[in-house]
């Protein structure tokens, strides 16, 4: 069986605005866009290594629809569309999960996917698994923005974990900020007087201000505060960055920290496990 592929642009997909003051992507599956490549191919799965190999993005290509003509995943700045099942080894938006009561019926599969079921439920598609807390291939629609902004996956998870790390709540909000600097921000947004870098990747940084984490796509501060959890203690650093009493550094695995001089006891360092 022959399936179509169809790469779209996000335009209507991704809903971009100012939310004053930061720029903010909000995913709401609208297709208004127009094609811009089509491809067939055999193989559950095989689409999609295709196109992976072809653009050459870290970013994951995360099902975010799905229905009994296909499929839609979000990849990166943009989506694809395709025919037939979705993959059995598929990434999927955890927004695609079967209501919280919904009782599983072997007659309701349209699928199997790794670690639970595609279901039909009321001519709908849904994602089932008997303990969604256990699967390793969901993706929140946090993630899945901040991969549009070019974010790896690995930081995009990471920054999202930041909400449990730091003891905020469920709901609270990620913002990307491509434009302010954070202490405009700050001024703009009514969230206090100060705020710490919590995160380091590296095209940016993540920050913690008031109760909400905000994403800046620059270089931090030169007098920024910084979470006393970025120390990174690794003599082979590689420093990238000069900053007050040190450096942001890489380590062999490109993971991003600070080289300070005082170490601990830096007077640029926050203790937040304190907060």
């Amino acid at each position: 069986m022959k399936k179509s592929l169809t790469t779209l642009t996000l335009v209507g997909f991704i809903s971009l605005g100012l939310s004053t003051p930061a720029v903010q992507a909000e995913i709401n599956y609208i297709d208004e866009s127009t094609s811009e490549s089509q491809d067939q191919s055999d193989g559950e799965g095989d689409e999609q290594a295709q196109v992976d190999q072809a653009e050459g993005l870290a970013q994951e290509q995360v099902i975010v629809r799905i229905s009994e003509e296909g499929y839609v995943t979000s990849h990166g700045d943009h989506y694809h569309t395709y025919d037939g099942k979705p993959p059995y080894e598929g990434i999927y938006a955890d927004s695609l999960l079967a209501p919280e009561d919904y009782q599983f019926d072997q007659a309701d599969v349209y699928t199997e996917v790794e670690g639970g079921y595609i279901v039909t439920i009321d001519d709908k598609c849904y994602l089932y698994y008997e303990d969604p807390s256990q699967a390793k291939n969901l993706r929140t629609k946090d993630e899945i923005t901040l991969q549009s902004y070019g974010l790896h996956p690995q930081d995009a998870t990471a920054i999202y974990q930041l909400k449990a790390d730091l003891g905020l709540k469920e709901d609270a909000k990620i913002s990307f900020e491509n434009k302010l600097m954070p202490a405009d921000y700050l001024k703009e947004s009514n969230l206090g007087k100060d705020y710490t870098v919590v995160y380091l990747y590296r095209d940016g940084f993540a920050t913690l201000m008031g109760d909400q984490v905000v994403v800046f796509p620059k270089e931090a501060p030169k007098d920024a505060k910084f979470d006393k959890r970025l120390l990174l203690e690794d003599d082979q650093a590689e420093s990238v960055y000069e900053v007050d009493g040190g450096s942001v550094v890489k380590d062999g695995d490109d993971h991003y920290g600070l080289s300070l001089e005082a170490g601990q006891d830096a007077d640029n360092l926050v203790d937040l496990n304190k907060n």
